[in-house]
């Protein structure tokens, strides 16, 4: 019998433009942004939250103290001189579109590099 490979597309409407959690599994960080985030923490030496604390957190609301974590986690890593307030104001378009798409996911991704 012969070897079958089964060739599969990106999940997304637009198969060169892979949705941002695939482009973070591809670039090595194995659990999206959770992972990401699991690894910065450690890295900083800042206790992350559990993975699957971190997991739910981009499904489903979690506590002020977790958001705040995580937020010490992401800012452990920014330069010094880096407001966060005006990174805010960057994210205010995307934060108003009521349609959330594979294009919509990489605006404030691509803000944050």
């Amino acid at each position: 019998m012969k070897d079958r490979v089964l060739m599969i597309y990106p999940s997304s409407d637009i198969p060169f433009l892979p949705p941002f959690e695939e482009f973070l599994r591809l670039s090595g960080f194995s659990a999206g942004m959770p992972g990401m985030i699991r690894d910065l923490g450690l890295q900083s030496g800042k206790v992350p939250p559990s993975d699957k604390t971190l997991k739910s957190a981009f499904t489903k609301p979690v506590t002020r103290s977790t958001a705040n974590r995580i937020q010490d986690i992401l800012a452990a890593k920014l330069p010094d001189n880096f407001d966060l307030l005006e990174l805010s104001e960057k994210f205010k378009p995307w934060e108003d579109l009521k349609l959330r798409s594979n294009g919509a996911s990489w605006f404030p991704a691509i803000l944050s590099l």
